[in-house]
């Protein structure tokens, strides 16, 4: 964590980024979101094709990605949430995504549409 005194005699220079952006978040915390993103949109479908090509039967092919996955992110979040007590301690407090009646319905009307579209997709 980069200590100095950024706008509003803020400890670390990350939280003068607005929180809800990437660069608004501790470095762990970014970290992980940066692999999860990462991890979604590429590592996932290139390890299960590596393992698909090489032969290997589905139940074994899931639990090795499983294992993997497992493997990238437990330290991760294991740091996120060591880095987290360590603000708090600090007397930082982290802004907290509420959650409401708006941002359920839209979640779910998202969730639905994905579904939608991965149902038709095959199709």
């Amino acid at each position: 964590m980069a200590a100095g005194t950024g706008r509003d005699d803020n400890k670390y220079e990350w939280q003068d980024w607005p929180p809800d952006s990437l660069e608004g978040m501790p470095p762990k915390r970014r970290r992980l979101a940066g692999w999860a993103i990462f991890w979604f949109l590429l590592l996932g479908s290139l390890l299960g094709s590596a393992l698909e090509a090489t032969g290997i039967v589905q139940p074994w092919r899931e639990l090795l990605v499983v294992a993997v996955l497992a493997a990238v992110f437990v330290p991760l979040m294991r740091a996120a949430v060591l880095e987290t007590r360590q603000l708090r301690d600090e007397g930082i407090e982290l802004p907290s995504h509420p959650v409401t009646r708006r941002s359920m319905i839209s979640s779910a009307v998202v969730a639905a549409l994905l579904w939608v579209i991965f149902a038709v997709a095959p199709a």
